[in-house]
């Protein structure tokens, strides 16, 4: 799960930031079986009426409902949201661990914050390049590749000295 303070960009029609609350929203119900508005809070480090003011437009917004005063669940929209999201961050996780060698950590961070950037043309990009690899021979093609950077690597190295 990831919850960074985003800026730009939007999903569907729901903003970064939005994106970010509907996240947290949808972890807290995974993990704790509910998402009141005090865990919201705790868990993005806001005060209650901020996430009472949010949870106020996510609602008109249709991504999230009112179970109770207090108990926040996801709307269908808001669950295709972090459905889309999820797709995304475990197409951009696989890619840098399997395909690039990053380690689990890096390729998490990186995930987490890629994955409310890009688009589904450049995911599904991502994920034919895999296919193609995988059928054309990974471990082959993942050796060239290693030597390739390698090289890359080594050059930049010998120019700055």
């Amino acid at each position: 799960m990831c919850m960074n303070d985003y800026r730009k960009g939007t999903i569907g029609s729901a903003s970064l930031a939005q994106q970010n609350y509907i996240e947290v929203i949808a972890d807290l119900v995974r993990h704790n079986g509910r998402a009141r508005t005090c865990d919201i809070a705790e868990k993005l480090d806001v005060r209650l009426p901020s996430v009472s003011e949010v949870v106020r437009r996510l609602v008109s917004a249709g991504l999230v409902c009112r179970k109770s005063r207090h108990e926040i669940v996801l709307a269908p929209k808001g669950q295709a949201i972090v459905d889309q999201l999820d797709r995304r961050q475990k197409a951009l996780h696989h890619f840098m661990t399997d395909t690039l060698g990053f380690d689990d950590g890096r390729a998490e961070k990186m995930a987490c914050e890629l994955e409310h950037c890009v688009d589904v043309s450049f995911i599904e990009s991502l994920l034919v390049l895999d296919s193609f690899m995988h059928i054309a021979g990974k471990e082959k093609l993942k050796q060239t590749w290693e030597n390739f950077r390698l090289s890359r690597s080594a050059r930049g190295r010998a120019k700055r000295m």
